[in-house]
């Protein structure tokens, strides 16, 4: 499978609102931070898929991708930077620590970022986004990948696979072009 990156909204917004889906090849026990004390969450294999935004200031988008498709350490980026680093004419980041929930599952060797839709814009569209995510995905911890949104569940398993991803992508090309 190949990495693919869309990107939608205003071409000149160095800001947004992202989708990312990422292949598990194999369950496991993860400890996401500080989330849930540290207790380890069983994750099935197969797509999962988060939400996030970066809306500071400067190439925040790009930025925040790249910052994801990289792993910690020596280890090697994830299939979908090189893509994510042409598109937004960046360079690749330096470092990486783990700071945010998905940062945890990012960093695992198991999964891949496979594909990813980047929405320009200045407005916060995560918790719209998080709830098409909600119905076509399955919520396996209730909070996970939101600790910046209460009640909202930002990173979940997507059984859907392909059709569901198309039916996420016409949703929200949809939900820009309002």
């Amino acid at each position: 499978m190949t990495a693919s990156l869309i990107i939608l909204g205003d071409s000149t917004c160095e800001t947004g609102t992202y989708v990312l889906r990422l292949a598990l090849a194999e369950a496991l026990e993860l400890a996401f931070g500080h989330f849930q004390g540290g207790t380890p969450v069983a994750l099935p294999a197969g797509d999962w898929v988060y939400v996030g935004s970066a809306l500071s200031r400067g190439p925040a988008l790009g930025r925040r991708l790249a910052r994801h498709a990289t792993r910690t350490g020596n280890q090697p980026p994830h299939a979908l930077r090189p893509a994510i680093l042409t598109a937004f004419g960046i360079p690749a980041p330096r470092q990486k620590t783990l700071r945010w929930h998905i940062d945890y599952l990012l960093d695992r060797s198991e999964g891949n970022l496979t594909h990813g839709i980047a929405v320009r814009s200045t407005t916060r569209l995560e918790t719209p986004i998080a709830n098409l995510l909600v119905e076509q995905g399955q919520v396996i911890v209730r909070g996970l990948g939101a600790s910046d949104a209460p009640g909202e569940t930002h990173l979940l398993y997507w059984p859907g696979g392909e059709p569901a991803w198309e039916l996420l992508t016409a949703r929200l090309m949809a939900l820009v072009k309002r």
